[in-house]
């Protein structure tokens, strides 16, 4: 099927017609669109899980998006709609430890932006990313409703032996003993039960709310399926399992025997359903889902037990053989205190076992007679029913064909009493490319097959089952009917399956191709190991340059012939304009600074390396406003490069010619290509010391020659593979050149690294210096960045590292990027300014600039100014030009904070609490009377502080000027609309537990 890079072709982000999803997702038959504004009760063909996505968009005041949650197919559409301004705002995060902690800071902040969707904040995130969430849970506030927390789980978990992808809940395992007792855990199984409760879960008022559904199979299906009611939020005190009632859903579920001697307890999910789907079907037998985990009620569970009740038997899902579960002991101690307390037997089910009973009927049949013995007359064949048509299609994305499925399912979905169901798996390591399956269920809307597990009516691989249509060689049913030359289809499937081969098929046109036999390869077993393809949108041939390995003639030949090769001649420069040959690969204006003063800050002995960098900017047209930013386009370090080179085999004076990616360095149409030598790629250009993404595992598993080298960097470049992504990034801390040396049988050659490595980002420091007070000059303050990874080496920051390094008199490449941080537009508006370490750089330029003003004559504001670092002795920067300007005036109330140098740490904090009167003086104003001093605040330095100084000015607002704490908030918020609160926040990462702090600038926008 045709790929847009949505999770699968009819996942949460689109529907049967394939429309795009940037756009809402229309029904054809009703015309009604999906979106968090579509009306309840519409009819809708959509997937439960973009149903649930619609109501979190908009029962939310903000959706937190993990990444775990995206790799489950879950979460894009929510960010289409919030791009495309119809949806909450969303927030981009990464499970990580204690990742948690922005939900209880959010809701804790609490302002009357969220009133209007009672301040519910919705995550997203796997039952993985659960476990690493709960233990930061615990801070959370409690659930009110005006502000609680619901957690959206699409339940999938891949099995690491095999690389497949189950519904194993085994990895919520750690996060229900840790989750608070304020939180209720909802499962759901079936479509229409998704997008019920998950309605349900945002009408909780004493709850902060764990959802979690099926999203192996039940909840990906795009079917017809009505968008919820939206209950409001009931009033205080009333339990789940009244809000349930009222919806038709218990606290538990019985199908099975009136009065069964056996009887199975099984949360919902996959597995739950295909239990219930066969409880009728064996003499005896009974079976309990549980759908609401926590609270938990062992009194309504004791009532829905059957009295005949003999053996009960549990079963759980675990990580591994003989680890624990939650579920046994729950039922375990609900049972002991009953009249009639039957035995309890506990079953444990690991990932792998798991997708043997949902996926092959006769594992499943197996197990439950091992339950129950009467099981072993059960025929699942035999339970859907007789109308009930089944198709399975397997094919690959780039196939003519590959839309075929939607077509098939378009026709049907068009008539209103047949009820569709389409569901796509994907096999992303069968074959280059992957291959998909798509299973169709046809069923009259009067026959009860709504909900009948998908595995258990048509299996994927079709020598278990029966499949009625198989598209590869046009096998089936639909063509033969049931008998093919006298024999059974079923046996036939079964005997062709494992037989099929992959027959390549020359193009039209192709002489050469035509006059080769191609060799057959046997089709490998389809195995469900991805929920998306991404596709690949490739330029036709001749539209894009490669890099390639040249001579040193090809470089002359360039230098002579310039005209020749369109290029421009270096006479013809003007020093202050664009020079076309400095970094033509970037899309930013460059411009060559030379450095002039290079000097430490901070004492020799001190751990930390702060400097102070001057450059000369003179004749290179460099304008910069006050705030900017300075990216420096730095190198890599020499020895490395040389070292890295003797490793890889590679000539450093070779020529490389390599191309400007740019669409606007094109000449008539041609792509440039510029030549260098392979040091100065390596060193100047290509970012071999740099993080590699996720994407480059994939590519590079292709030119791997070892087996295990191939399968490792495809799994980690797999959604599959984050845990093990994080790690290698994160902890680890590794490079591409890390990964090429680790994986050393992926050699690909030098022309092909360079595509596959890409260029090295310039990183951007906040400047230091205020153009009209120095003149041609711009200032830095840096700190370097370096720390050890786990196995003791040390590792460097890139650019700080080059920095550090700088010789006065050596050239650099730099470009100007704007910043939030901007002076007020009146002179003698207060100006309130927090930096913590070097978030100083900025404020230096602002008290440079005042300070040139009043050298002017030009009258300005109170200027007030709070620095924190460690030591006074060691890191007060820039302290005696702080002094002269305290002298002069210019600064009119200072508050440095040292945490290091008295016995109780002392913040910045701490400094304006003492303050309160004067900053509600300045900025509690609502900027409409004369006497509004209309002050602005800025703070730049790391994220930690970021809430204690929110609540340093909410206190004073509500102490000094008789604020609410609401409406303290609410005024911080216009503060904000009015770029009257600045933030800058510098992102830290600390790769390890020895490591100094990493940091990088990055302007934070206005929130809202």
């Amino acid at each position: 099927m045709s790929r847009t890079g949505s999770s699968t072709p009819f996942s949460s982000s689109s529907t049967l017609t394939g429309s795009s999803p940037q756009k809402d997702k229309a029904d054809p038959l009703s015309g009604t669109f999906l979106s968090p504004n579509t009306p309840p009760g519409a009819s809708l063909i959509a997937s439960a899980s973009s149903i649930l996505e619609s109501l979190a968009s908009r029962q939310s005041a903000t959706v937190f998006i993990y990444d775990t949650a995206v790799q489950a197919g879950f979460g894009n559409s929510t960010k289409e709609w919030y791009k495309s301004g119809a949806g909450a705002p969303c927030v981009e995060m990464q499970n990580r430890s204690g990742a948690g902690l922005i939900l209880a800071g959010r809701l804790g902040q609490g302002t009357s932006a969220q009133s209007d969707k009672q301040g519910v904040l919705t995550a997203y995130t796997s039952p993985q990313g659960l476990g690493q969430m709960a233990p930061s849970l615990v801070a959370l506030p409690g659930p009110t409703p005006a502000g609680r927390v619901v957690i959206q789980v699409p339940a999938i978990h891949t099995e690491e032996s095999t690389l497949t992808l189950t519904p194993s809940l085994a990895a919520l395992s750690p996060a229900i003993s840790l989750l608070p007792e304020n939180f209720a855990i909802i499962l759901s199984a079936t479509s229409k039960e998704t997008a019920d409760l998950g309605s349900v879960s945002y009408s909780l008022p004493n709850s902060h709310v764990v959802h979690i559904f099926d999203q192996y199979s039940a909840a990906r299906e795009t079917r017809r399926i009505t968008y919820p009611s939206l209950p409001p939020v009931t009033e205080p005190n009333t339990s789940i399992e009244t809000v349930l009632a009222r919806t038709g859903y218990s606290l538990f579920d019985y199908t099975g025997s009136p009065e069964p001697e056996t009887v199975i307890v099984v949360l919902k999910g996959t597995l739950g359903s295909l239990l219930q789907t066969v409880a009728d079907k064996v003499p005896g037998l009974g079976v309990i889902t549980v759908r609401v985990l926590r609270p938990w009620n062992a009194e309504a569970l004791r009532k829905i037990i059957p009295q005949s009740t003999k053996s009960l038997h549990v079963i759980e899902d675990v990580i591994q053989e003989g680890a624990g579960g939650f579920l046994y002991e729950d039922v375990l101690t609900t049972v002991l205190g009953s009249r009639s307390s039957p035995i309890v037997r506990r079953h444990t089910v690991v990932p792998s076992k798991l997708v043997d009973l949902v996926t092959r009927p006769n594992q499943f049949i197996f197990f439950l007679r091992d339950i129950i013995p009467a099981a072993s007359s059960l025929s699942l064949c035999s339970l859907p029913p007789s109308t009930l048509k089944k198709l399975v299609f397997h094919g690959v994305p780039s196939s003519t064909l590959s839309a075929l499925p939607t077509v098939i399912a378009n026709s049907f979905s068009s008539t209103p009493d047949v009820l569709t169901r389409l569901l796509t798996n994907f096999d992303a390591f069968s074959k280059p490319g992957g291959v998909s399956a798509s299973r169709i269920l046809l069923a009259k809307t009067d026959i009860d097959a709504a909900d009948l597990p998908a595995d258990l009516v048509a299996p994927i691989d079709g020598s278990e089952g029966t499949a009625d249509f198989v598209a590869l060689e046009k096998v089936g049913r639909a063509l033969f009917g049931d008998i093919v030359e006298g024999v059974e289809l079923g046996k036939l499937v079964a005997h062709l399956w494992p037989k099929i081969l992959q027959v390549p098929i020359p193009t039209a046109g192709d002489a050469a191709a035509d006059a080769v036999e191609a060799k057959p390869t046997t089709l490998k077993k389809f195995e469900f190991n991805s929920l998306e393809l991404d596709s690949i949108q490739g330029l036709e041939s001749g539209d894009q340059a490669v890099a390639s390995l040249g001579t040193w003639r090809d470089a002359a030949k360039h230098i002579l012939f310039r005209e020749a090769f369109k290029l421009p001649s270096s006479a013809a420069v003007n020093p202050a304009e664009q020079q076309p040959c400095l970094r033509p690969d970037l899309e930013d204006r460059t411009y060559l600074i030379t450095c002039t003063v290079n000097r430490r800050l901070t004492p020799l002995t001190y751990d930390r390396n702060v400097f102070h960098l001057e450059f000369d900017t003179s004749g290179t047209g460099l304008k910069y406003a006050i705030g900017e930013a300075l990216g420096i386009h730095g190198w890599n370090d020499e020895q490395e490069v040389l070292d890295f080179c003797a490793w890889y085999g590679l000539d450093p004076n070779a020529v490389v010619n390599i191309p400007v990616p740019s669409a606007n360095r094109k000449t008539d149409g041609v792509p440039l290509l510029h030549t260098r030598t392979i040091f100065q790629a390596l060193q100047q250009q290509i970012d071999i010391f740099g993080r590699p993404p996720k994407s480059f595992y994939s590519a590079l598993a292709d030119h791997a020659k070892a087996k295990e080298h191939r399968l490792a960097l495809r799994f980690i470049g797999a959604p599959e593979g984050s845990a093990t992504f994080k790690k290698l990034s994160e902890v680890d801390t590794v490079t591409f050149a890390d990964l090429l040396r680790k994986y050393d049988s992926a050699r690909p050659d030098f022309a092909t690294l360079c595509e596959l490595v890409g260029d090295i980002k310039p990183r951007h420091y906040s400047i230091a210096s205020s153009q009209s007070a120095v003149g041609d000059r711009v200032d830095l303050l840096v700190v370097t960045v370096d720390w050890t990874d786990p196995d003791g080496t040390p590792r460097f920051g890139q650019c700080t590292r080059y920095l550090a390094g700088l010789k006065p008199g050596q050239k650099v490449t730099a470009s100007i990027k704007p910043s939030v941080m901007k002076l007020p537009p009146d002179n003698m508006q207060p100006i309130v300014m927090a930096g913590l370490g070097t978030g100083a750089a900025p404020f230096r330029a602002f008290i440079q600039h005042r300070a040139w003003l009043a050298a002017q004559n030009i009258p300005i504001g109170p200027l007030i100014y709070y620095f924190g670092s460690r030591h006074r002795s060691q890191e007060y920067l820039y302290g005696e030009e702080l002094e002269a300007y305290i002298d002069a005036g210019i600064i009119t109330h200072a508050g440095f904070a040292f945490s290091r140098d008295q016995k109780r740490k002392i913040y910045i904090q701490h400094k304006m609490l003492e303050n309160g009167k004067m900053l509600a003086d300045m900025l509690a104003g609502k900027g409409e009377g004369p006497a509004d001093k209309k002050g602005v605040f800025y703070l730049c330095g790391p994220t930690w502080p970021v809430p204690d100084v929110y609540e340093a000015l909410v206190s004073a607002f509500g102490e000094f000027a008789g604020f609410s704490r609401e409406e303290a908030a609410q005024h911080l918020e216009d503060l904000k609309e009015e770029e009257r609160y600045v933030l800058e926040e510098c992102v830290l990462r600390e790769p390890s537990s020895k490591s100094q702090i990493r940091q990088e600038y990055k302007p934070k926008e206005k929130s809202k």
